[in-house]
């Protein structure tokens, strides 16, 4: 969403540092989240709509799923009140990235579904393409089936991207195909389109993008055998989670270079990577906690 203009006498606070930025969220949350609240309450709407927003990746990095949740429901009320279609359509994709990060993908896919037609009716291609992406990331996620379909959405979006000279959003496409071509058995597609993905996100800078593409290939060279190039994604994967603090994903990078080191044979690290990977998950997202320790099954003697 565009910024409004600033008035005059408002000087932005600047942060030299990603870790300068969290830290000012972190201090100053308390109040964000009761300014949205009062925004609301007060027929603010515009304000109530936008604060969401900003805060989004906060919600999502630090693991803060159920505000994040509540805040953009707030926001989207707001949005929906004063007709800000585009807003809405933001509004709702926010959702379903919150419920599909905690892997609730069928919620997910409800607000995203709710999101494409709010795009194509404002004429935006770029957010046509993203909610594109996230239907076929849920496809992805719940591993149903719907292999086509997901390629077919990611093609599109990839189409979108091309022509708007979005790198980052041809990134995102590209790692969800990763993914989709691995599991229809295409694994040199899914090599090329992964190793593709994960070039582009580092040569743009997108350290948290690149951590994404990295997991994606990791599976891959696990797909193909080679244990030791999969350890070097997911463990390059974990270095960037840990350094930008997303402790979520730091637990799935730990249980990733878990089941590589069992297939390597070191049932050490694994075991070591397993514990602090399920004692993190049992912090941050018990729902999924059940599932992932049935798919490693029982650990090797």
């Amino acid at each position: 969403m565009p910024l409004p203009e600033l008035p005059e006498d408002v000087c932005p606070q600047e942060f030299h540092s990603s870790d300068k930025a969290r830290a000012w969220l972190r201090a100053e949350y308390v109040n964000l989240i009761a300014a949205i609240r009062y925004a609301a309450d007060s027929g603010n709407t515009e304000l109530a709509a936008r604060l969401p927003l900003a805060l989004m990746s906060f919600f999502e990095f630090d693991s803060l799923f159920d505000d994040g949740l509540a805040m953009n429901l707030i926001g989207l009320d707001a949005a929906t009140a004063s007709g800000n279609r585009r807003a809405e359509a933001v509004l709702c994709n926010n959702i379903g990235i919150l419920h599909s990060v905690r892997r609730a993908y069928d919620e997910g896919e409800r607000w995203f579904q709710r999101a494409l037609p709010v795009w194509r009716e404002v004429s935006d291609e770029h957010g046509e393409g993203q909610a594109l992406i996230n239907l076929a990331g849920v496809y992805v996620g719940r591993g149903t089936g719907d292999g086509p379909a997901a390629e077919q959405h990611l093609l599109r979006a990839l189409d979108i991207f091309g022509r708007l000279g979005n790198q980052l959003g041809r990134v995102f496409a590209m790692t969800h195909l990763t993914t989709v071509y691995q599991r229809m058995g295409r694994l040199g597609d899914a090599l090329a389109a992964g190793t593709e993905a994960a070039e582009t996100a580092r040569g743009l800078g997108a350290d948290v993008i690149h951590a994404a593409t990295l997991g994606d290939l990791g599976r891959v060279h696990e797909a193909l055998h080679d244990f030791p190039a999969a350890l070097a994604c997911h463990e390059a994967a974990l270095e960037i989670h840990r350094r930008v603090n997303n402790r979520l994903r730091e637990a799935r990078d730990r249980l990733c270079i878990a089941y590589v080191c069992r297939d390597m044979g070191d049932h050490a690290r694994m075991r070591t990577e397993y514990a602090r990977a399920f004692a993190m998950l049992e912090e941050l997202n018990p729902a999924e906690v059940e599932a992932e320790r049935a798919k490693f099954g029982p650990l090797p003697s």
